[in-house]
């Protein structure tokens, strides 16, 4: 697998969450890292089959595991 560095050697002084989530494609670091930004159900794609499975799933004994990719 290649990973494909986020900085070069000379910017490890100068990195912090403000950094990283710029080079991530973050434009707006502060608004990100507020959380307050709820997007519309209407963004995703089977938003409907999630939230049946998530209740089936919350009355059941089998456990959740949710991964999640910020």
């Amino acid at each position: 697998m290649k990973i494909k560095k986020l900085f070069n050697q000379d910017e490890q002084y100068n990195i912090n969450i403000n950094t990283y989530l710029s080079k991530c494609g973050v434009n707006n670091t502060e608004q990100y890292l507020k959380g307050m930004t709820v997007e519309p159900t209407t963004h995703y794609d089977n938003i409907d089959e999630f939230v049946k499975g998530m209740r089936w799933c919350l009355n059941s004994t089998d456990k959740l595991y949710l991964l999640v990719d910020s």
